[in-house]
């Protein structure tokens, strides 16, 4: 009899599995397709060779539901020389393919069981072959009989081809009857591809809502790694180029849910980026509940304190994008959005878990607009701008909406802007501004007045590096002859250099006179005890000549020799002429025609109306040149309601303390001429007082 070796092929897409690498593994039973590689690598050819044997893999002790087809075991002989592969198909097709002999005299004999069947429920192989031809075997066209050997077909070396579907796997065996240990050549030869990979995971493990899958996906490529992505049917994913192979995941709710697998071959070949799926159904009639979250928001700022994770029912565990973890921290977890998850497990062994995605915000970066280091005192009040803005400012810690220089005075004011994101994040930034007082400035070489003959100077002022301007037009120099006979504004404006943001002007006007003037004044006066002084000119004039390098004397023709003398009395009633100048050279001539005429003049009102009302209120007594005056007021009765000894005395209509009546009062006055105390002058008259 012949017991025959099975070949288990798995088929990944693009790259060929090099055979010969794993002729010392032991690949003589069916369940150990995976651990020896021997797994098909697509549709390359490929050497390998049968030695050993196995166990009976189709013991009807151990599995009843296997049958060897035409392999049944002849004249005694259970098994020769075995090894299996299995394959899975990429693109449909039909397999036909052949087994040659190295040595062209050895006997080859195979089976191929599926599709879509387990080392243990094989059940009968669709194709059989178990020729006693020496040489090539194999599938192709040429084949008549779907088995060959046992049961029927004779000695025909080729069994009938095979069509077959994307997704299906199938098992094969080969067997080398005479166990010569020479080995074999395999060919492929029909239209169907096959895989490099495939996608596998046996029943799952279910506890409750945990369930933990076994995943056997396996590739021919050596050289390669897998990725898998799972798809657990219930909105969760495992994402491609995971490393988890065999994965727990946990339902949240009872049903029946299509888990897909999805593997990938990782390699630097062409292999790289094959892919195969498996789907299978898990049906999960029982969930806990779902914990709760305790005080976990959705949004933090960067900058939040630590805190340490809870939820009810407690005792879980946490997870922070897959690591375990026991504290939230902002800063170490960083900007963007992170899954927490807890895992609780119960006392029936169900596993309540709850998931929550929270976004860590950076903080609002902020920026003063327009605010500078510098501001004067005398600057004007300005509305406070930041960007974004909604914030509040401050300024020394108080509220404000605006910086006003002049409110806050002289010094240091730190300016503060705090702003509030509204998704758990505050920023501030501080500034320190100076208030600067105003430069002082001061004309060093102006004076009050100039004549027109002297000549043009440089203006000059302290601190240096303004602006002059004479009369609105920017100058640099003041010339009298140009300027003209007359006032003129000077002004001085400076711009503090330093960015201090201070500015300040000064404003001086200047009088240019002619170099000669010759006056004539008519003078009507009464003088006052201390006299009356006539002058030749004022102080300053004096002193703006000096300066301007004139000699001042003065020639009264009544041989006084200052710049000005008194008049007091009506003696000196006369023609009074001054020169100002050198001797024999005045440039200045006064002529003052002195009258003396003091003629006491008493003006009262004829009515008043004390009624406080602002206008009128009070009864005045006006006029002048009064040496002595007696004034007295009287109701009609003959009292006295009233007396003044000068005429800055007023009436406001009361008498004793207590207003006076309406009517018509009398009055009687008293006086003498300041230049003729001998003489007395009366007077009388009337006054009606209105309320």
């Amino acid at each position: 009899m012949k017991k025959y070796i099975v070949f288990y092929l798995i088929v990944f897409l693009g790259y060929c599995f090099q055979i010969t690498a794993i002729l010392a593994q032991t690949n003589n039973d069916c369940r150990y397709v995976f651990n020896t590689g021997r797994l098909v690598c697509g549709n390359s050819s490929f050497t390998d060779n049968s030695t050993n044997i196995g166990i009976d893999d189709f013991s009807p002790t151990l599995f009843p539901g296997n049958d060897r087809g035409c392999l049944s075991p002849v004249g005694g002989v259970v098994e020769h020389q075995s090894a299996w592969y299995a394959f899975t198909i990429q693109t449909s097709g039909v397999l036909t393919f052949n087994i040659i002999p190295i040595n062209p005299s050895d006997d080859y004999d195979f089976a191929i069981w599926g599709p879509n069947v387990t080392c243990t429920t094989l059940g009968t192989p669709i194709r059989c072959n178990l020729s006693q031809n020496m040489g090539t075997t194999g599938l192709n066209a040429s084949g008549v009989f779907a088995s060959v050997g046992v049961g029927g077909g004779g000695n025909l070396p080729f069994s009938t081809p095979l069509n077959v579907v994307a997704g299906q796997q199938y098992f094969m065996m080969i067997d080398n009857f005479l166990s010569t240990g020479v080995g074999f050549s395999f060919e492929w030869t029909g239209t169907a591809q096959l895989s490099v990979v495939n996608a596998l995971f046996g029943s799952p493990s279910i506890s409750c809502n945990k369930v933990s899958f076994i995943n056997t996906s396996a590739t021919c490529d050596q050289t390669a790694t897998l990725s898998y992505m799972w798809d657990f049917g219930d909105g969760s994913i495992i994402t491609a180029n995971n490393s988890v192979a065999s994965p727990t995941h946990i339902y949240s709710a009872v049903g029946t849910y299509n888990v897909t697998l999805t593997t990938t071959v990782v390699s630097n070949n062409a292999n790289n980026g094959s892919t195969m799926t498996y789907t299978k159904p898990v049906t999960i009639t029982t969930v806990p509940q779902v914990p709760i979250f305790s005080g976990l928001s959705d949004q933090y700022c960067i900058n939040t304190q630590p805190f340490n994770l809870s939820a009810t029912p407690t005792g879980g565990t946490f997870t922070i994008n897959g690591t375990s973890a026991t504290q939230f921290n902002p800063s170490t977890l960083g900007i963007g959005t992170h899954l927490i998850k807890y895992t609780f497990t119960d006392a029936n062994g169900c596993v309540g878990m709850n998931t929550k995605n929270v976004t860590i915000n950076p903080l609002p970066v902020l920026s003063f607009v327009d605010l500078k280091d510098n501001y004067c005192i005398s600057n004007p009040a300005f509305v406070l701008q930041a960007n974004p803005t909604g914030g509040i400012f401050k300024i020394n810690n108080v509220v404000v909406t605006q910086l006003n220089p002049a409110s806050l005075g002289l010094g240091n004011a730190e300016i503060r802007y705090e702003y509030n994101a509204g998704n758990g994040c505050t920023n501030s930034i501080n500034k320190n501004i100076i208030i600067n007082p105003k430069p002082i400035l001061a004309f060093l070489n102006l004076q009050n007045s100039y004549f027109d003959d002297q000549s043009a100077f440089t203006l000059q002022a302290t601190p240096t590096g303004g602006t002059f301007q004479i009369n609105n037009v920017i100058a640099t120099e003041f010339n009298p002859a140009t300027l003209g006979i007359g006032t003129h504004l000077i002004k001085y404006t400076y711009i503090d250099p330093t960015d201090t943001g201070c500015s300040n002007e000064i404003t001086q006007n200047v009088e240019i006179i002619t170099n000669f003037t010759s006056t004539k004044e008519t003078l009507k006066i009464c003088p006052p005890e201390l006299g009356y002084e006539l002058m030749a000119m004022t102080l300053a004039e004096e002193i703006a000549l000096k300066n301007a390098g004139k000699k001042v004397f003065y020639k009264w023709n009544n041989g006084e020799t200052t710049r000005s003398f008194f008049i007091k009395n009506k003696d000196q009633e006369d023609t009074y002429i001054v020169e100002v100048g050198e001797i024999g050279k005045p440039f200045l001539i006064k002529t003052f025609d002195v009258f003396i005429n003091c003629d006491p003049k008493l003006i009262l009102p004829t009515a008043f109306t004390p009624n406080g009302d602002g206008l009128n209120d009070n009864f005045e007594i006006k006029g002048g040149d009064f040496a002595f005056l007696n004034f007295q007021i009287y109701n009609r009765w003959g009292e006295i309601v009233f007396v003044s000894r000068g005429k800055d005395d007023v009436w406001d209509g009361t008498f004793m303390g207590k207003p006076c009546p309406e009517g018509v009062y009398v009055w009687q006055a008293k006086y003498q001429n300041i230049l003729k105390k001998d003489e007395k002058t009366q007077a009388k008259g009337q006054v009606t007082l209105i309320r």
